[in-house]
């Protein structure tokens, strides 16, 4: 251990193509039709239920990032900057 070190992760977001940005093993949200606005296209029911899917995968990479940083019983701090937002079919 460095008595001193900073540690930067990026990470990817969710950007267009919602779909790539989690594991195809964790879509949550595949072929949700609840609380989707009406008259989507299959292709826009897709693209939103992607987009919720790569925002929970997100969630749960910053939490898994947060119980690591807290189990390390660190003399420091975690700052975490979110991007943006996007209007999906709203």
């Amino acid at each position: 251990p460095a008595p001193k070190k900073l540690i930067i992760v990026h990470l990817l977001g969710t950007h267009i193509k919602y779909k790539y940005r989690y594991p195809e093993n964790q879509g949550k949200f595949d072929g949700n039709t609840d609380h989707v606005p009406p008259g989507l296209s299959a292709e826009e029911l897709e693209s939103y239920n992607d987009y919720d899917n790569a925002n929970l995968y997100n969630d749960h990479v910053v939490a898994s990032l947060i119980k690591d940083f807290k189990a390390a019983d660190p003399n420091g701090f975690l700052v975490y900057f979110s991007d943006h937002g996007e209007e999906v079919y709203d």
